[in-house]
């Protein structure tokens, strides 16, 4: 092999490399859960009334052809009050940053392919993770950062306005 077969393929690596980073889709399914439907009745009901005072998030408005879009510091409207804005200029990277504007319950879910990394900006975040049919729950304090492996069912529930730092990997 010649110096310049070797560094064509080496070439050829790098760039089937660059095309499976930029072709990276973010997937999540959103489960149900009756202890963790408890856990979010009794949320809401301390934090006013749903749809007004606290959002509980079941579904989204959001395409991944969307999110897949997003250039750095733009925002997409995630519904229910919150935005999700691209904090990394690297198109291989996929860092966000999640705002909500009121208390708000994420509903269980997977992704199935990625994990998720969760620092919270502003204010706590609680998160729940589904660990042999039981749910499990960590608070995670402003600036401590969390991982969820992928394929691991997690929820979170923010009871103030915030912003979460999440990448997804």
């Amino acid at each position: 092999m010649t110096t310049l077969e070797a560094k064509y393929g080496t070439l050829s690596c790098l760039s089937s490399l660059k095309k499976s980073f930029c072709n990276f889709e973010i997937k999540w399914e959103l489960k149900k859960n009756k202890e963790f439907e408890e856990l979010v009745n009794k949320f809401i009901k301390s934090k006013g009334i749903l749809n007004k005072d606290v959002y509980y998030i079941t579904n989204t408005i959001i395409t991944l052809e969307e999110l897949s879009k997003l250039k750095y510091g733009e925002t997409l409207d995630f519904g229910y009050e919150t935005s999700l804005k691209r904090a990394d200029c690297k198109q291989s990277n996929h860092t966000y940053l999640y705002s909500n504007l009121k208390p708000i319950a994420f509903g269980l879910h997977i992704h199935p392919e990625q994990s998720e990394i969760l620092t919270p900006l502003d204010n706590d975040v609680i998160i729940f993770i589904k660990q042999n049919n039981l749910l499990k729950k960590i608070i995670v304090k402003v600036g401590e950062t969390y991982i969820t492996p992928a394929n691991v069912q997690h929820a979170a529930l923010s009871s103030k306005p915030n912003t979460i730092k999440i990448t997804w990997k």
